[in-house]
This record gives structure tokens, sequence and C-alpha cells, in this order.
């Protein structure tokens, strides 16, 4: 993965966000159409996989809620056990999370998944990556859209330089747990600066927990 050197802004010392450009894109169908498909099941405290546990999974449901809005309101947020694919040995698992929730701007959705990765910076899409940036740690965020009929999805994209990739995303639509409808709101609950916030928490990463 490439890296640039960060700027600090004119005046200050704070670093500020430097604009990437996308070097290659493509086109896809339907990107909000991807699905992943794992054969091997799910685990915890595996010594296949050591950076993910009990206590990981706790960790960064704590990061996620410490990261959201103030106020707002979530139905469950807990990440599951490692999801992983026997079919591939360079795959190193993923893990999500999921929940309804409300805020400020209205009712959604929250996902986040973290993984390892090391390959190098995948592509950007047509219609759906917005832009890219890098932060002064060498964090490289892509900011994306996703647009089918009522629903929108923003999502943001975290290439960390410890080999960690985060991707927080929030749709406008509500899932009644009740009657499993979905009700559709104007904008996603959380907006790209609060996925930035989340995806970029101290903690949100594979690293394991310190003993």
């Amino acid at each position: 993965m490439m890296l640039l050197a960060p700027l600090a802004a004119a005046g200050c010392g704070e670093p500020v966000p430097v604009p990437l450009t996308c070097t290659e894109t493509i086109e896809v169908d339907d990107t909000a159409g991807w699905v992943g498909v794992f054969s091997g099941g799910s685990t915890y405290d595996s010594p296949e996989f050591p950076w993910y546990s009990l206590q990981k999974a706790e960790s960064l449901r704590e990061a996620v809620l410490d990261a959201l809005p103030r106020g707002t309101e979530v139905e469950a947020l807990d990440f599951g056990p490692l999801m992983v694919d026997s079919t591939d040995p360079t795959f190193d698992g993923i893990v999500t999370s999921w929940s309804n929730v409300e805020t400020a701007r209205g009712r959604g959705t929250i996902y986040v998944s973290v993984e390892k990765f090391d390959d190098p910076l995948p592509p950007c899409i047509e219609d759906y990556t917005l832009f890219r940036e890098q932060l002064a740690d060498g964090t490289i965020l892509e900011h994306s859209l996703e647009e089918s009929d009522e629903s929108i999805t923003y999502n943001v994209t975290a290439y960390k330089p410890d080999g960690s990739r985060v991707i927080a995303s929030s749709t406008n639509y509500h899932t009644g747990q009740g009657t499993m409808t979905d009700t559709f709101a104007d904008e996603p609950a959380l907006s790209h600066n609060e996925l930035t916030r989340i995806a970029t928490a101290p903690g949100m990463d594979t690293q394991p927990l310190d003993e």
C-alpha cells in the first residue's frame, strides 16, 4: 500500500487529511448486491486467529458505542464470532456487528465489520466511491454511497497501517422486529463524518488485546 506524507493545515500544527486520487476505477453492475459466502463456520478464541476473542469482541463493541453520537439509541450491537472460510487458507476471517439505530438524523441501521487486510488498495468503483483521503497516521479512508430504489447507504472504509480494514455503514431504513418490514427515512441515520469516527476509533483494529 503506497502511503503519502501527512500535510499540515496552513497556519496550524494539526495535520489534515490528504485527498487521494483514484488511480484506477472499475464498473460494477450492482454494488449493493455483493454477498460474501464463507465455508468453515465461526469461532471465538481460536489459536489460528489469535487477534480475536470474546474480550476483543466486547472491546470492539465498546469502541463503537463510545464513537456514536450522544443520545444514539441502539437495539443490539454485539460482535459475533469470527467468520472463517476453510476453502481459503489465506483468509484471516471477518467479524461483524449490526443493529437498528436511532439518532438525531432519524432511524436507520448501522453495520460494522473488522478484518485483516494486507492486499494492495483496491480500485475505486464507479458510481460508488465518492472520494478517498489519507490521515496523518497513514490510514486511508474511502467514502462511498449506495442507492437502490428507496434505500440509501453511506459507507466509510478505513485501511489502517497495521493491516486492519474497518467498514462502518449506515442506512436510511429501519427494520421492524415484530413485522420484519422496513420503514424509510430521507437519509441514513449516521453521516459519513460520524461513520469516520467509528471506523477510526481507538481499538477498532485486528490487534490482539494486551494480556
